[in-house]
């Protein structure tokens, strides 16, 4: 799982406040905490369902990235599900003998289901990215790259590597003879390191060095593309007024998708990297006790882990006024159905090394390539 764990202690049951493991500690019995998760689990359920309903019911809205952005959503969702078993009711250590008690210790005292959908997630968040990345650095090959399948194959990737990167939870966890769910330990403190090394990199590193770099290349790619369109605007549109330029949609597209991007990259770093540098530290020393589990400051990195789940809705969509126009169509209100015309907030940007022309709907996540020639489609 992605949070830090509790020293190696193979006596104690889960629960137990001197080794709460992935278990319930005292601090998290408390009325606050519990008021905290709670507030998160609301947000993040009404908030995801709410995405998911409108890209599912607004033909405006459906696009491959929005596929991907229903998937992030329901991902999400089911996260904020799991946690209101997990930290809204007080916790109370029970014995639960036989195959049955072990394999609810292994699979859910664990907490192997929240901490799976965890990764899920990010690698949704992943695959946003990477989508938005080759469909505007390389729109021609976005239609061969981003079929049916790829895409089905791409979001099963997602759950065989969160559910992989966590399955070791069956081996650290189990019954003991009394029927009590005990956390093991590690079996040596080199597959501690190890496995340490690989959370740390795939819950955080990676996706994140991944994400600056799709991000810088597409806020270059958007720059570059506007600022061709403008100088051969100037040549040929002599009479039009410099100032004016700087309106221009693809110059507003470029800036809005440069602050979107930059939002998502600065939250995604701020929820997860406290969690996840104790986690690195905890598993690199040599002192068990370096991290203290039962603090406060251990379960407010978790906390944010946990709220970044219900924040992506309002970074990747509710910022959009087509998704706000969207909300208002799903549920009745006159506005959403008969919105006032408006100027779209779109690009129109002349492609490097070809003669097709890319305008971005921003949308949540709309794409679509038009060439110059007949043809068009929708990404």
């Amino acid at each position: 799982m992605a949070t830090t764990m509790a020293p190696l202690n193979t006596t104690n049951d889960v629960g137990d406040e001197l080794n709460p493991g992935w278990g319930i500690s005292e601090i998290e019995n408390s009325m606050v905490v519990r008021a905290i998760y709670g507030i998160i689990a609301v947000l993040g359920i009404t908030g995801n369902f709410v995405v998911c309903l409108v890209l599912l019911r607004v033909p405006s809205l459906r696009s491959h990235t929005s596929n991907f952005l229903v998937h992030l959503s329901l991902v999400d969702l089911i996260l904020c599900i799991w946690a209101v078993p997990f930290h809204l009711f007080p916790h109370v250590p029970d014995p639960s003998p036989g195959v049955g008690g072990d394999i609810k210790c292994r699979l859910y005292s664990s907490k192997f289901p929240l901490w799976t959908c965890a990764l899920v997630s990010i690698c949704s968040l992943v695959t946003v990215n990477l989508e938005r990345y080759i469909a505007i650095v390389y729109p021609i090959k976005y239609k061969n790259i981003y079929t049916p399948r790829n895409t089905a194959l791409m979001i099963a990737a997602c759950w065989a590597i969160g559910i992989i990167s966590n399955s070791y939870t069956f081996y650290v966890y189990g019954n003991n003879e009394d029927g009590h769910c005990v956390f093991f330990g590690w079996p040596t403190k080199g597959f501690q390191v190890v496995l340490g090394l690989w959370n740390f990199i795939s819950y955080y590193l990676a996706p994140f060095i991944f994400m600056v770099i799709t991000q810088w290349r597409v806020i270059k790619t958007l720059r570059d593309q506007a600022k061709m369109l403008k100088e051969k605007r100037e040549r040929t549109v002599s009479t039009v007024r410099k100032s004016q330029y700087r309106k221009m949609w693809q110059v507003h597209a470029a800036q809005e998708l440069e602050k979107t991007l930059l939002i998502v990259s600065i939250t995604y770093a701020i929820c997860w990297a406290p969690n996840q540098f104790l986690f690195i530290v905890f598993n690199l020393s040599p002192d068990p006790e370096i991290v203290d589990f039962g603090a406060a400051y251990y379960h407010f990195t978790v906390i944010l882990a946990v709220a970044n789940s219900c924040l992506n809705p309002i970074i990747y969509t509710m910022k959009n006024r087509p998704f706000r126009r969207g909300i208002r169509k799903v549920f009745g209100c006159p506005r959403g159905i008969h919105p006032k015309k408006q100027k779209p907030v779109a690009a129109e940007v002349a492609t490097v090394n070809s003669s097709d022309i890319i305008r971005l709907g921003h949308g949540p996540g709309v794409i679509v390539l038009e060439s110059t020639n007949e043809t068009s489609q929708q990404v």
